[in-house]
């Protein structure tokens, strides 16, 4: 694995940048006729990771290390066929779980019913479904396109999940000021529902990170994975204290993970797995 070297930079710019873009759309949406001018900051948002780990790259000069991220990012063909139920199916297995368990307790069972977002006839739902599959692609082209590996270089992969745990939170903080917008209705709802949300991340980015590295550091593992972690959450009808079950499965899921493969998330260098595409 070729070394993508500078961490510091490639979170300095994007946070700030995704901040400043994404605190105008929460400026506009407190403002009369604001839409319009909201929603492309918050998709250029989504964007930034991607552009500033393009920049990166164009700018060092390293043909290799170019060559690496475009090999990666067209690498659907490295995905192991013994992960693909993983990357495909853990997620909403993870939600069905959650629904099954809040049923055992007194939830309704409506909620395996499907939300409006795979109603294909309406236009608000054709539009949530090409956002739910757009805003996970072009994110993880720059997080696992340049920012994971960045801080791989330096840390073992379980640090690495856990310190990007912790910056994609950040990254995601100007969205709870969005009014309307999903992470701000959670802010309305509780600092159990925002809590939920940030530790959330933690089990989805050991296991996302662990396919990645497992698959040649192919970058459509991730894209899958976050599109399906997206789509899971948006699908179903499900009452919002169903995610805190969730959350807990995929936490045990991820423990469970770590403690199986410990060496792998544990070494300091790049084990075989991780150099397969380089």
């Amino acid at each position: 694995m070729r070394p993508y070297s500078k961490p510091v930079t490639f979170f300095a710019f994007t946070i700030p940048l995704t901040w400043a873009a994404w605190f105008a759309a929460a400026y506009l949406s407190y403002q009369p006729n604001g839409e319009a001018g909201m929603i492309p900051l918050i998709i250029l948002g989504t964007f930034v990771p991607f552009i500033v780990g393009l920049v990166l790259l164009l700018v060092s000069g390293d043909r290799a290390l170019r060559k690496d991220f475009g090999r990666r990012l067209v690498g659907i063909g490295w995905i192991r066929l013994a992960y693909l139920p993983a990357i495909l199916l853990l997620v909403p297995a993870s939600m069905l779980l959650a629904i099954a368990v809040s049923v055992l307790v007194g939830g309704s069972t409506s909620q395996f019913g499907l939300s409006d977002l795979f109603a294909m006839s309406s236009g608000e739902g054709i539009m949530g479904l090409m956002i739910s599959i757009l805003a996970p692609t072009t994110e993880e082209i720059g997080w696992r396109g340049y920012g994971v590996d960045s801080l791989r270089s330096r840390y073992s992969l379980l640090k690495t999940s856990l310190l990007f745990a912790l910056l994609w939170g950040i990254w995601h903080l100007p969205l709870f000021f969005i009014h309307n917008y999903y992470q701000n209705e959670l802010w309305h709802a509780g600092l159990p529902y925002v809590a939920n949300f940030f530790i959330s991340l933690i089990p989805a980015t050991l296991i996302m990170n662990w396919l990645y590295y497992r698959n040649g550091r192919s970058t459509p593992v991730a894209v899958l994975f976050h599109i399906m972690m997206v789509l899971s959450a948006e699908a179903f009808l499900v009452v919002e204290s169903v995610k805190f079950i969730q959350t807990g499965i995929l936490l045990l899921a991820a423990v469970g993970l770590v403690l199986y493969d410990k060496g792998f998330f544990l070494a300091e260098g790049a084990p075989a797995d991780e150099r397969t595409a380089a």
